[in-house]
């Protein structure tokens, strides 16, 4: 049935489209990601990077949980199941071990991304580092998001 409705939705669009080049230009954006809806649970003190970080991984198809504090973070490690954390590079050091801590308590194995904007990753135990300097782009954080969970197992 599933298969039905999506044939019909697709004639849909070609017969929007007029002609099956352009409903395959309008059907292209979605191509371009896989879906494969994983939870991210970002964290961090800079309100306006985490909610744009937040829509960037929510148009790939993922569910973002976005917190700005440790107290909202660990509901969210209760209420969830979580396949990637993201540290904001806004996150203090003592607060990142914290988070460490406490993803440990709830025995969350996810991997974590930790963003930084020093010279040099931070000596930590995240699994994966990103500089955010002016030379990063948001296609690397994408890009590094899908190694990440298309390594991961389900």
């Amino acid at each position: 049935m599933l298969n039905s409705v999506g044939r019909r939705l697709r004639r849909n669009v070609v017969a929007a489209a007029g002609n099956s080049r352009m409903a395959s230009d309008i059907l292209l954006p979605a191509a371009r990601f896989p879906r494969m809806t994983k939870t991210i649970l970002s964290i961090s003190h800079d309100h306006i990077l985490l909610e744009t970080r937040g829509a960037i991984l929510r148009k790939t198809g993922h569910r973002v949980i976005s917190v700005s504090s440790l107290e909202d973070f660990v509901t969210s490690l209760r209420e969830s199941e979580i396949d990637l954390v993201i540290l904001g590079h806004s996150v203090p050091a003592a607060e990142r071990e914290q988070a460490y801590r406490l993803l440990q308590e709830h025995d969350c194995q996810c991997p974590v991304i930790e963003l930084y904007a020093t010279a040099a990753p931070p000596k930590s135990p995240a699994h994966f580092h990103l500089a955010v300097h002016d030379r990063t782009t948001q296609s690397d954080l994408l890009a590094l998001v899908q190694q990440v969970l298309s390594s991961t197992p389900n």
